[in-house]
């Protein structure tokens, strides 16, 4: 029985670690206020195509810790359109989480379960995690730009690149950026708020255009 309740707790904790690296699939508008360095002309251009870019995968680690849990896993996640896979293990493919998400629906499978759909995903968090997080942002944000359509603020590094971006309660630090095609991309994120700690390193950027 307490390895049995030990296993739940572990796919609980995994779970979490997937719902926060979800993001979703829009392209509109945004407001932004800027700080330190400037960005130039070329580099707000760069911005609008990041936000338009509709193929494309990243191949890294991650680290979650919410309240006391943590844990370590891989990670490869796609977008491709509208179209999101998110492929999840910890250690030697322990508890291996798949997602899908298309079109408002959500599909979740943890190890050789049954697959979980909803329709409702934020109300799928809500019953998994106790809480709700922003499936239509971090998209952006692991692309080192804010979402469109919400208000954020950005810090501008010297470099002239994103340092920062908080958003919706959220605050996204970019401590490296990584040269991919024609693009400067984040290879290390962390992404916070409240209780929740993320960081992301992505091995490898696979975009397709």
């Amino acid at each position: 029985m307490m390895s049995y309740l030990l296993s739940l707790f572990k796919c609980r904790e995994l779970i979490f670690g997937v719902f926060v690296v979800l993001a979703g699939c829009a392209t509109r508008s945004v407001t932004t206020q800027s700080d330190g360095a400037q960005a130039n002309p070329t580099d707000r251009l760069s911005g609008l195509i990041l936000a338009d870019l509709k193929s494309w995968c990243i191949n890294g680690r991650s680290v979650a810790r919410y309240n006391d849990s943590g844990w370590q896993a891989s990670l490869r996640w796609c977008v491709d359109n509208d179209k999101l896979t998110l492929d999840i293990s910890g250690p030697i493919n322990i508890n291996r989480v798949f997602i899908r998400y298309l079109k408002g629906e959500l599909w979740l499978q943890v190890s050789s379960s049954e697959v979980t759909i909803s329709r409702s995903p934020q109300q799928l968090l809500q019953s998994k995690l106790g809480f709700s997080v922003p499936l239509t942002s971090i998209r952006y944000w692991l692309l080192g730009i804010a979402e469109p359509s919400q208000t954020a603020h950005v810090r501008v590094g010297k470099d002239g690149y994103n340092e920062q971006i908080n958003q919706s309660g959220w605050s996204i630090d970019y401590s490296q950026y990584q040269a991919v095609n024609q693009f400067m991309l984040p290879r290390k994120i962390k992404i916070n708020k409240d209780r929740i700690r993320l960081k992301i390193v992505v091995d490898e950027w696979e975009i397709n255009r």
